[in-house]
């Protein structure tokens, strides 16, 4: 992909539903996404592990002129913002949040 590419939040509307992974009955995730709207998705995720609640987070991604711009509450704290988030980049972005990799805000 040129690294010139733009981007739109149009161009991450399959993400927009519900979303689940799980690891038989001891642990599972869900997620929610928004459609596009207003220049935002918005989101929200939860892990359950052995009937609890272990994780949850609040997340957002924003247009910014040119770019993606993914900002992630993980637990409910400050945000974690990755810029430029598409392809492989947003798979390192959702990896390096969820490791505090990213600049926080």
């Amino acid at each position: 992909m040129a690294a010139d590419t733009k981007h739109t939040l149009e161009d991450l509307s399959w993400l927009a539903g519900d979303w689940e992974t799980a690891n038989a009955a001891e642990r599972w995730t869900d997620e929610h996404w928004t459609t596009p709207a207003g220049g935002v998705m918005l989101g929200m995720s939860r892990t359950v592990k052995a009937g609890a609640l272990s994780e949850f987070e609040y997340l957002r991604i924003v247009q910014k002129g040119d770019d993606l711009v993914y900002i992630a509450h993980p637990g409910g704290r400050a945000p974690a913002t990755c810029r430029g988030i598409t392809g492989a980049a947003a798979e390192r972005c959702a990896r390096a949040i969820a490791g505090s990799a990213c600049s926080s805000r």
